[in-house]
């Protein structure tokens, strides 16, 4: 086996145990709100960094670490996943795409703000990162290669309602 596939299986593991042992209530600082704009969302506002995004409504809150730098949604009738997070550091384009496991498919690089899609496995990864020079806010939104014609507006959706504290 090869250290990318074991890589893969541990996450998989240890995504499994955050799955059976994680709570599901929110930090009552952060809010989790029906979207005012489209429905079928709703808008998660992280207290802690200051950023938005909206999260399709089948999306169910898994996980929220002790941190509060964001929170870990899974649709539950879909293999699908959405982390979304905040650090005070700038998560550098360049050393993503160096440390991606899999093909990638898109990326794109701008003065604020980096896409990097891949394949792995079966499965689709889109990730969206906004940054400064002192932190950066992003997204991972996982699904399965199947869905992608289904799942490209929504892809987007999220995409351009990620919103960090800095551009409010």
């Amino acid at each position: 086996m090869n250290k990318a596939y074991i890589m893969q299986q541990v996450w998989r593991f240890l995504f499994c145990l955050v799955l059976l042992f994680a709570g599901s209530s929110i930090a009552q600082a952060d809010s989790l709100l029906p979207s005012t704009r489209w429905a079928g969302y709703m808008n998660y506002t992280n207290s802690r960094f200051g950023y938005s995004i909206e999260v399709p409504n089948s999306f169910v809150l898994i996980f929220k670490p002790d941190n509060a730098d964001g929170a870990i949604f899974k649709d539950n009738t879909f293999n699908r996943n959405l982390r979304v997070y905040a650090t005070y550091f700038n998560t550098a384009y360049e050393e993503q795409l160096k440390n991606l496991h899999g093909k990638v498919t898109y990326s794109d690089l701008q003065d604020d703000w980096y896409v990097i899609s891949w394949l792995d496995q079966g499965m689709i990864y889109y990730k969206k990162v906004y940054f400064t020079k002192e932190e950066s806010a992003g997204f991972i939104l996982e699904y399965p290669v199947g869905e992608k014609e289904m799942m490209d507006e929504v892809v987007s959706h999220i995409a351009e309602t990620l919103t960090p504290r800095w551009k409010k």
